[in-house]
């Protein structure tokens, strides 16, 4: 609001200073109460302006001190003018400047509406606006680029699709490798206690990386009195797993892994009867070679004091002997 005291310090009538759709230089402060105010009287000539916020991101301020408001409502004396009251740079903004400003954004968003829907009809070459031969070239570049961007999504798409399929080929090509490697490794496994020792610690040093061998080292182990024979059963992709259940048993690796399903052996069914312990004191443990097969296998493997380990047997799911 501009009051009549703010306009000028004489008494001359405010006409003589201000007309309807006058742009007009001045100062901006605040009450008491937080509110603008705003002083004509009180203006700065020599101070440099502060310029107006632009209609569109990158234009030029919206309002000028030379350029006048044409509207169709001036001549209503009652009708709502907008505020039009730029911040000193140095200054913060309170509630009441955020509020004029966003009835200003309101009353300059009808004419943001009628230039868009100008360049909509075509433009108007005495406004500024594109002509029709512009508009025209400006959505024949449109159509080719968006032509373009769909050919380049599509390359995008037959690359990835190459590249996935040289992928899998690549994963099939090792995976045929490594079980050829393996089986052929299998087929000369000695079915001896140095035999089966070897196959466990080649197993351990192909499955734990450098970094990881000092958390799961190799234990001490030894096998128990039946444990070779019961490995005569097995064809090769059991032989396989069974390993790598030792070698999961001697690291103590089985504790994190849940497929492992490891448990101490009781001495029947019932949650309470006893945990099978040896007479020397070493405690037998359950880990799971299997799941989900019939008769899926098990390992039952002692562990000693002093941290040592005695691979007992590898057993049916339903054979709790340990």
């Amino acid at each position: 609001m501009l009051r009549r005291r703010d306009v000028s310090t004489d008494e001359s009538p405010v006409s003589d200073v201000l007309a309807v759709g006058d742009v007009i230089r001045v100062r901006v402060g605040h009450g008491p109460a937080g509110e603008v105010l705003l002083s004509h009287a009180a203006r700065d000539d020599d101070a440099p302006l502060t310029p107006a916020f632009p209609l569109v991101t990158g234009g030029s301020p919206w309002l000028s001190e030379d350029r006048k408001v044409a509207r169709s409502d001036a001549a209503e004396p009652n009708a709502p003018t907008p505020a039009s009251a730029p911040l000193p740079p140095d200054d913060y903004a309170t509630r009441n400047d955020v509020r004029m400003l966003a009835q200003a954004i309101s009353a300059l968003r009808g004419d943001l509406l009628a230039v868009t829907s100008l360049v909509g009809r075509g433009g108007d070459a005495a406004s500024g606006s594109p002509s029709s031969a512009e508009l025209e070239q400006l959505r024949a570049e449109n159509a080719r680029l968006r032509s373009e961007l769909a050919e380049e999504r599509a390359e995008r798409a037959r690359a990835e699709a190459r590249l996935s399929e040289s992928s899998q080929d690549q994963r099939d090509n090792a995976r045929a490798l490594r079980d050829a490697r393996r089986a052929a490794e299998r087929a000369h496994v000695d079915p001896t206690e140095d035999g089966i020792r070897f196959e466990i610690e080649r197993t351990w040093g192909n499955r734990t990386a450098p970094g990881e061998r000092k958390r799961w080292p190799l234990r001490e182990f030894r096998f128990g009195p039946d444990f070779i024979g019961s490995l005569s059963k097995l064809d090769e992709n059991q032989l396989a797993k069974a390993v790598r259940a030792c070698v999961d048993a001697i690291t103590g690796r089985d504790r994190e892994i849940p497929a492992r399903d490891l448990h101490r052996l009781r001495t029947g069914e019932g949650g309470d009867d006893a945990y099978v312990v040896r007479a020397d004191g070493a405690k037998c443990w359950r880990s799971a070679i299997e799941q989900g097969t019939p008769g899926a296998r098990r390992l039952h493997y002692w562990e000693l004091s002093g941290d040592v380990v005695e691979l007992s047997r590898i057993v049916l799911h339903d054979d709790t002997k340990p």
